[in-house]
């Protein structure tokens, strides 16, 4: 049973490694000298409420309509770099946690089946 977990896990996860970043249908969300937030789709500019890059703390503060489960950071490589549990509509990132490179980021709604991508250009 585990071991069938497991295996169910890699695969799962093997299939995430590729990931296309920005391309010229991307969607800007927010645009600073520090950072730029692109979603995949016009749709899924629904599903923020804000976007805001706070340069004194150096945070970006996300308001979404709906919660977020858990957000999935991946490198540049589209290896999963990082799983941030949220539980919440409102999430804070802070600009330490990231090198200056470019990120996907992978939104785990509640009530959806698939990750909202979106790509991330940290400066």
């Amino acid at each position: 049973m585990l071991k069938s977990l497991i295996v169910s896990a890699f695969f799962f996860f093997s299939s995430l490694n590729v990931l296309p970043f920005t391309t010229s249908e991307s969607y800007a969300l927010l645009k600073t000298a520090e950072l730029e937030l692109y979603l995949d789709s016009k749709e899924d500019f629904e599903l923020f409420i804000s976007a805001e890059y706070i340069k004194e703390d150096e945070n970006l503060h996300l308001h979404t309509q709906g919660e977020i489960n858990s957000i999935l950071i991946y490198n540049v490589q589209g290896v999963l770099e990082f799983m941030l549990p949220v539980g919440s509509h409102k999430v804070i990132l802070g600009k330490s946690m990231f090198l200056n490179t470019t990120y996907r980021l992978g939104f785990d709604f509640e009530n959806q089946e698939e990750l909202n991508y979106a790509s991330i250009i940290i400066k």
